[in-house]
């Protein structure tokens, strides 16, 4: 988590190559850019009660 957004880590060995174009559609009325998460701490009390 990275200010409320999702980000991609690549390491060294990561890349990028260039592809064909995909042949799809964007769904635009669900855009995961547009969710917002945040980190919840939970205590290991309310862990350990779930178990």
């Amino acid at each position: 988590m990275f200010k409320g957004s999702m980000r991609l880590a690549v390491d060294k060995w990561g890349r990028i190559e260039v592809t064909e174009p995909a042949n799809f559609v964007v769904k635009e009325d669900n855009n995961m850019s547009l969710v917002e998460y945040e980190l919840v701490t939970v205590a290991a009390d309310a862990v350990a009660a779930d178990e």
